[in-house]
């Protein structure tokens, strides 16, 4: 591995302790703020689930499903000039 790998591994585990720390705390008060019966209600106004598989096969060929992040917690900032428009039409081509 190289040095900057082994500092993400043996910091990993405290960046996910910090996000689960603060999970603890935020969800509580997301909770407190709106209700249960709120939660199911902007549940039914989401559109349905797009249909991955189908979409996958449609057509012959490659396919992809690609997720792009403009920072991590473990690098921080990846992308300065972050246009995930252009980034999706590169994968496309």
């Amino acid at each position: 591995m190289k040095p900057s790998q082994l500092d993400i591994a043996k910091h990993k585990g405290e960046v996910l302790d910090r996000i689960m720390n603060w999970k603890r705390e935020e969800v509580p008060k997301q909770m407190a703020e709106i209700s249960l019966a709120q939660v199911k209600a902007f549940a039914q106004l989401a559109p349905d689930p797009e249909d991955f598989s189908a979409a996958l096969t449609a057509q012959p060929g490659a396919s992809l499903i690609a997720e792009v992040k403009r920072a991590s917690p473990s690098k921080g900032l990846i992308a300065k000039d972050w246009d995930p428009e252009l980034i999706a039409e590169t994968y496309a081509r």
